[in-house]
């Protein structure tokens, strides 16, 4: 199992029936997650080759971070909006009637608040909550008149 950006290492045999040599091979891999790369060591290999080893590398994709957009814009609104934050706690000089504007206010204020707690409840999640996946790489050996398949399997938390 690899975390997005590391790489798998697979090791591959390729062996000539009974008493005869290899003949030139192209390797290639398929069914590779959206983003990974597959690099074959030795790429190809000569024809008169004997039994040998191939690493294949398989690169995960990395995590692109997302950039989160402001869904709204307070533009100049803010500084006006913040002085009349600072001018509320002097409304109570004015007059005993504006006590009720004043809890009200007070009352609109709090809601706010909460609105504002409540929408942010969601921000604290972890990106590494996504479950991991299984990929089928299929890899293939062509030559010049036919071509084998293995599988591998490639898991990406």
């Amino acid at each position: 199992m690899v975390t997005p950006g590391q790489t798998a290492t697979y090791t591959l045999t390729l062996s000539p029936t009974s008493g005869s040599k290899l003949p030139a091979i192209t390797l290639s891999a398929a069914g590779l997650p959206a983003g990974a790369t597959a690099k074959f060591s030795p790429s190809t290999i000569a024809a008169g080759s004997g039994a040998m080893n191939v690493t294949l590398s398989i690169t995960a994709p990395s995590i692109q971070s997302a950039v989160l957009e402001p869904t709204w814009h307070l533009g100049g609104k803010l500084p006006v909006a913040a002085f009349c934050l600072l001018l509320l706690p002097l409304g109570r000089r004015v007059r005993r009637r504006s006590k009720t504007l004043m809890r009200l206010s007070l009352v609109a204020f709090l809601i706010a608040g909460v609105a504002s707690v409540a929408g942010l409840t969601g921000c604290a999640s972890d990106f590494r909550s996504i479950t991991p996946q299984t990929y089928t790489v299929t890899v293939t050996s062509a030559a010049a008149s036919e071509s084998q398949t293995a599988i591998v399997q490639l898991a990406v938390e």
